[in-house]
């Protein structure tokens, strides 16, 4: 099989599923062994931030010395932006490599009648590369949601991040902030802790909520004291904790997804 033969076997792939659900990614994850189940992972969902603070988090982890895999969607030049490994995308023989080994499974379900989105054989496919890749950890990006969206197959992760939640997808998630919000807190485990940007009330109040039920110390971004140095077109500069940081993510808003990601790394090196 060829590179160019892997991502049309990828694309062939219906791009939504027919019925909500988690059943048709645990089937498959079954066959493949059980992949997720070896990684540790930061999952983080939310409306507005996620792949910055994702990028962010990728960042430091990979700085720190860690051999870190990412997952994130969608891409902008090359399929392969969604799955990397020290920042760096994967190579086209991992990935070749990696369909040629599975999509025989997808043929096989699917002549029982369990049919395989797209996006749920992409995130299948992380989990495949990255635990046989054999990362320290996983930054792993939701598609849409959480309670119900395939990268939720995981195990409780080392940490849970929600960032800014606005009105997104309403047709599936729902139609008010908190249906959405508790939709997005489908990733929040027992065994974990969690952390939020700055939220409005209503989705704050859902947040805490899920928490407090789910025995889940929670975090908020609100406690990173951040003082902005100089602002430009190139980048913004800020002290952290006695730490003068350059951000090369342009805009105030900027700033909030700094806070999480950093609020996630403390709360991480001090559990």
């Amino acid at each position: 099989m060829t590179y160019e033969q892997a991502i049309e076997k990828i694309h062939s792939l219906l791009t939504f599923g027919s019925r909500p659900g988690l059943d048709r990614m645990r089937i498959f994850l079954e066959k493949l062994g059980n992949p997720q189940d070896k990684l540790k992972y930061i999952h983080i969902a939310g409306t507005n931030g996620k792949g910055s603070v994702c990028a962010m988090l990728s960042a430091v982890l990979v700085e720190a010395g860690y051999k870190t895999g990412l997952f994130i969607s969608p891409y902008i030049t090359d399929f392969r932006e969604r799955i990397q490994i020290n920042n760096q995308m994967i190579s086209k023989e991992i990935l070749t490599d990696a369909v040629e080994k599975t999509f025989p499974i997808i043929e096989e379900l699917r002549k029982d009648g369990v049919i395989i989105t797209e996006f749920e054989y992409v995130n299948a496919l992380e989990f495949y590369i990255h635990a046989n890749e054999k990362c320290d950890i996983v930054v792993l990006e939701t598609g849409m949601g959480g309670l119900l969206d395939c990268t939720n197959t995981i195990l409780p992760p080392l940490c849970s991040v929600i960032t800014t939640i606005g009105l997104d997808h309403t047709a599936i998630l729902g139609n008010t902030i908190e249906e959405i919000a508790w939709q997005k807190c489908g990733i929040i485990k027992n065994g974990s802790i969690a952390v939020t940007s700055k939220q409005e009330e209503n989705a704050m109040s859902v947040i805490e909520c899920t928490c407090k039920s789910r025995n889940v110390v929670l975090f908020k971004s609100e406690s990173a004291k951040i003082k902005v140095i100089s602002e430009s077109l190139e980048s913004t500069r800020f002290e952290y904790d006695g730490t003068e940081l350059e951000l090369h993510l342009i805009g105030e808003h900027q700033i909030e997804n700094a806070k999480t990601a950093l609020t996630a790394l403390k709360a991480l090196c001090d559990s």
